[in-house]
């Protein structure tokens, strides 16, 4: 079988049944297999053939998907692109593979236009957006004006169907190729493995350019699971998903679980759809196994695998006997030994290679035959991994062979030093490497990133004494200020930790505590009711955090960043055309910021502006270096922030906010599907065609889904502490289906009567100015 094939059976048994739920868009079996063909038909009138190589720079979307299957139905080969990468690595990888085709988001166009004159194999350009450059083909209008006529995908199960370009611990990314025997090997390994039921909610929200997440999407199709999609993790809005969803399981890496443990907003969702979550890509530590059980009670099944076998090749069984630490049994339909140098498989508890073996391993690496021939051997994929077996076949990681250190001729696995110092309690995470010594070969180096400031290296040095040999105990330790290098996924990179050798890093300054309004001062936010011209939506600044971390404010040579100590922070911005300004967005504990990018900017800056002036007031004391290189201005604002400032509409929008003036609420209606967008948007997020008519819904409706939230504030005549709840809901108005909702504030005197399915309507303010506020909030109809 192909995995056209394997789509076209899916969509023939489930039909009208949902796939894709992303936001508010939900997208049928049906309707998703349909505009595969609809593409595919498109890409083949555009010449291309099987065998040629489309790669794809999205960000997660149904487009992604609906690229990935279209371009396997014609029987080409399907390239995810990693979407941090930069111009450079871009360039490189296009040029490896001599690729075709590229189906680029317009995000991402700067980059092409970088670098595309040195990619003389690059013949076509698709670009995803709703203005693409007259130079590039519209991906809408493939979707909208193809050919509807099945296709049928050419390919026998040995066929490349991907190429996915890996990092690699050394040298440039090196391209795997994965045929459709190997995708399809792994999802039967995986779903039964798992013991997956039809027609369960899994949710997605790692990178489609990775394989665990395209692994996760195919699986899904298979046994007609509904696919929840989101662009990147939120730790804001990850329990009101399951809820309003109710998911079943989920993915992700060690870092989410570590984050989710420290998120106290769970306890307002319920969360009893919940059956277990997946942990792949890096080690979990076995504390945060012990406690996200205990905390969750459901199980988490962690697993094994590369992309050079497809994804995973092992997990701990669901149901039976899950060994904390353990990476589980082999999966049905491969083969995992441990061997010893010689290549002879190892006894129970004797450490060696981890090798692998079956259908899901790769073809090879693309134009590299040497690298391929060294990796797989014998049929086994080498993986540079140290394990071993017990004496029940579960398996056991201990460390990369390539990170072992050898210190005076002991082997020490960095991976037992991490795992120990993540007991600490006052330690978020350590990466252990050798570093050369002049006597010993090797020494051991930790670095720690501290939950706690007071930490101190001779604290460190200490709970290792109490707790490993001293031939393991470390001679160097540094605390950061700053998170450890890693890959987009959240892998530590050793490589670039053994870099920094033995050469303390530089301290940032800790910069000056001031408030918001030490800087800013107070800013109104200002909405235009009547539309701007090329905005599509409502935009503006706004920059939330919640207690219990500073936001920190750098300003270097033009380049702003905004980073929160806590998780999850929101910063949003719309601005055009002055210049380019990066800006990153956010950042996760444990890992690098989760989002960011270049905006274009142009006239009022407004927040950036007034930073920007204010951190020039500054400069760090003592700087040096070069005098050409301006040094980075630190500012911490204390505790939580919130600005908001300069508002502006799209015309759509400028329409739906006037019509509250007159105590209407309207939604535009797609003419292709009938489907109504609320809040509206000018484009159909199924249909992809503009949505000109206009419906007058409501006022009144039924909650959808609540969400009560509970303030704690002191009595104003006893001081005595209560709790006050804040209802905000989605609302089904009168007219509207499924998730054709309006988030609003609802006001109830008994907070129980705020359930779904209780009828509401809206009240309205007295002075409406056609913004949202126009309608103070829904109350309950008695």
């Amino acid at each position: 079988m192909n995995l056209g094939t394997y789509l076209d059976t899916a969509v023939s048994r489930y039909q009208s049944e949902p796939y894709l739920q992303f936001y508010d868009e939900t997208i049928s079996y049906e309707a998703f297999g349909n505009q595969v063909n609809i593409l595919a038909n498109s890409l083949k009138s555009l010449g291309f053939k099987k065998g040629d190589f489309i790669h794809v720079l999205v960000q997660n979307s149904p487009g992604t998907l609906i690229a990935y299957f279209a371009i396997q139905k014609i029987g080409a080969v399907a390239g995810p692109i990693n979407g941090w990468w930069k111009a450079p690595e871009i360039e490189y990888l296009l040029n490896d593979s001599k690729g075709k085709g590229l189906i680029i988001e317009d995000q991402y166009v700067p980059i092409l236009k970088e670098i595309r004159s040195r990619c003389p194999h690059l013949e076509t350009v698709i670009e995803v957006g709703p203005s693409p450059h007259p130079e590039h083909i519209s991906f809408q209008n493939l979707l909208q004006n193809g050919d509807a006529a099945p296709v049928i995908c050419p390919c026998c199960d040995e066929d490349i169907a991907y190429i996915f370009y890996t990092s690699g611990t050394t040298g440039n990314p090196k391209g795997v190729l994965l045929s459709h025997r190997n995708v399809l090997a792994d999802v039967d390994g995986v779903t039964d493995a798992l013991g997956l039921e039809e027609r369960q909610t899994v949710l997605c929200f790692l990178p489609l350019f990775h394989v665990n997440a395209m692994l996760t999407c195919t699986f899904s199709i298979g046994i007609g699971l509904t696919l929840v999609l989101r662009k990147s993790f939120s730790a804001g809005e990850f329990w009101q998903v399951v809820d309003r969803y109710k998911v079943n399981f989920w993915s992700a890496v060690p870092a989410v679980y570590q984050i989710l443990l420290t998120d106290p907003s769970r306890q307002k969702y319920d969360l009893s759809s919940l059956k277990f979550g997946i942990c792949g890509a890096a080690p979990l530590t076995s504390e945060t196994f012990k406690r996200f059980q205990e905390v969750f009670n459901i199980p988490i099944v962690e697993g094994y695998g590369l992309t050079e076998a497809t994804c995973a090749s092992t997990l701990n069984p669901r149901k039976g006997v899950r060994k904390i630490g353990s990476i589980g049994l082999a999966l049905p339909g491969q083969i995992v030994k441990i061997v010893d140098e010689a290549g002879n498989e190892c006894a129970p508890h004797q450490t060696g290679e981890i090798v692998i073996g079956g259908d899901a391993v790769m073809k090879g690496y693309f134009n590299r035959p040497r690298e391929t021939d060294e990796t797989i051997v014998n049929g086994f994929l080498h993986t540079g991994d140290v394990g071993y077996k017990d004496e029940d076949g579960y398996i056991f990681i201990v460390d990369r062979i390539k990170d072992m250190v050898i210190r005076g001729g002991e082997n020490i696995y960095p991976k037992e030093i991490d795992n120990l110092l993540a007991t600490h309690p006052k330690i978020q995470e350590a990466a252990t490497i050798g570093v050369p010594d002049a006597i010993q070969g090797e020494e051991i180096k930790v670095y720690v990133l501290p939950l706690d400031e007071s930490l101190t290296e001779e604290e460190v040095v200490d709970f290792c004494r109490k707790n490993l040999a001293s031939f393991k105990v470390p001679k160097y330790v540094e605390i950061l200020d700053q998170d450890l290098p890693r890959s987009p996924i959240g892998k530590v990179l050793k490589k670039d930790l053994r870099k920094w050798g033995l050469e303390p890093r530089p301290k940032k300054s800790k910069g000056l505590e001031v408030t918001a309004s030490d800087i800013f001062g107070s800013m109104e936010s200002r909405v235009n009711p009547d539309g701007v011209k090329d905005i599509t939506a409502n935009y503006g600044y706004v920059i939330t955090g919640s207690g219990g971390g500073n936001w920190t404010v750098s300003l270097k040579n033009g380049t702003v960043k905004v980073l929160e100590g806590l998780h999850d922070p929101h910063v949003t911005t719309t601005i055009s055309a002055r210049d380019w300004i990066d800006i990153s967005l956010g950042k996760l504990d444990g890992m690098t910021a989760f989002s960011s990018g270049r905006l274009k900017v142009e006239g009022d800056l407004g927040l950036l502006t007034k930073a920007t002036r204010f951190f020039k007031k500054y400069t760090l004391p003592n700087s040096a270096g070069n005098p050409e290189e301006k040094p980075e201005e630190l500012i911490v604002l204390k505790q939580v922030l919130s600005i908001s400032q300069r508002f502006a509409t799209g015309p759509v929008m400028g329409k739906f906010l006037n019509a509250l003036k007159e105590k209407k609420i309207l939604a535009n209606k797609c003419p292709k599907c009938n489907r109504l967008q609320l809040p509206p948007r000018e484009v159909c997020a199924q249909c992809h065609v503009r949505a000109t008519d206009w419906v007058e819904v409501g006022p009144e409706g039924v909650i959808a889904t609540p969400d009560i939230t509970f303030y704690a504030s002191p009595d104003p005549l006893t001081g005595e502490s209560r709790e006050t709840p804040y209802i905000s809901a989605h609302l089904l108005l009168d007219g509207c289906k499924d998730h054709e909702t309006l988030w609003h504030e609802v006001k109830a005197s008994d907070i129980d009567r705020a359930k779904r399915g209780t009828r509401v309507r809206p009240v309205w303010n007295d002075k409406r100015t056609g913004t949202v506020n126009d309608i103070l909030y829904f109350e309950i109809i008695d």
